[in-house]
């Protein structure tokens, strides 16, 4: 069970990672309503685009990476420790809702930022 706990706890930091060259490549092929960094602003011009995908990418591959190494430590640490399943449970739950919630919220910020910088700078 608390293996199960632990590979649980990380498939999303892992999916996020895998999703990396996904949002890459939705950068390479222009706007569209199924896949990527989508808001109004990312979608106006290609360069948006492009430029959203890239910075959520990047985002979502570094937080990613981190919460894979974190998680790991910690449920190593639970296993030498001898940590009760509840503890097991919260840990599980944490690395799954946590980086993505965490990146989700950050890329909005820095993307948004970005590219109404974008947009200024090419209004002149």
């Amino acid at each position: 069970m608390r293996l199960f706990l632990a590979a649980a706890g990380l498939l999303t930091p892992v999916v996020m990672m895998a999703a990396h060259p996904l949002l890459l490549a939705a950068g390479r092929h222009g706007p569209n309503a199924w896949f990527g960094y989508r808001t109004p602003r990312s979608r106006r011009t290609e360069h948006g685009w492009r430029c959203a995908q890239e910075l959520c990418a990047r985002v979502w591959l570094r937080v990613g990476a981190v919460a894979v190494v974190v998680g790991v430590g910690t449920f190593v640490g639970l296993a030498v420790a001898g940590a009760p399943r509840p503890l097991w449970e919260a840990a599980s739950v944490a690395f799954a809702l946590g980086p993505l919630l965490a990146s989700s919220a950050w890329c909005v910020v820095v993307v948004e930022r970005r590219l109404a910088a974008v947009e200024r700078q090419q209004t002149g």
